[in-house]
């Protein structure tokens, strides 16, 4: 979970012990290019992943937005596609991904009950301010390489990739990379 909207839905509903079923809508203020990715029903894997309004509402429906999160049968998930409805994105010109001492996404989640969680995020997740711990980094690596290279491999890789500033040669590392034949 990278993106700060979607990251700050996901701890906001970890606080609040909410399901997506207990949401009632979602606005969400951010930098002022956010509302271009502002679709709510993205038709493939890579247009799930980017528009807040689908990929904060498929995180607190799954639980999660990994890779799987945005695969059939996920991807027309109907709880996905109701919740994505209710999200509104709005730009504020004052927020930017330049400055970490100022906001880059503010969440407000409205529940069926009348509560109203809100949030904020200044820094994107990844960033030097808030670096992503390497065993995630791995673990995200090997789901998404050990289909194409194969598991052994794919842990070969990331074995060698945590060694690269002592290896005596970087093609043991680069030709792991290619798939087997």
């Amino acid at each position: 979970l990278l993106d700060p909207r979607v990251r700050r839905l996901d701890a906001m509903a970890r606080a609040g012990r909410v399901r997506a079923a207990d949401v009632e809508r979602v606005t969400v203020t951010t930098i002022p290019f956010g509302p271009r990715m502002a679709r709510p029903d993205p038709t493939s894997m890579l247009g799930a992943k980017f528009p807040y309004p689908y990929a904060g509402p498929t995180a607190l429906t799954l639980g999660r937005a990994d890779v799987s999160a945005f695969h059939e049968p996920a991807l027309d998930d109907p709880a996905i596609r109701d919740l994505a409805a209710r999200v509104e994105v709005r730009a504020d010109p004052d927020m930017s991904p330049r400055r970490a001492d100022q906001p880059t996404a503010r969440v407000e989640m409205t529940l069926k009950d009348g509560r109203v969680l809100t949030g904020v995020t200044s820094v994107v997740r990844g960033d030097f301010e808030s670096p992503v711990p390497a065993a995630e980094v791995v673990e995200k690596f090997l789901a998404m390489a050990s289909a194409p290279l194969g598991e052994g491999r794919a842990r070969e890789v990331a074995r060698l990739a945590g060694q690269v500033d002592t290896l005596k040669d970087v093609r043991d590392l680069t030709a792991l990379l290619a798939p087997p034949s």
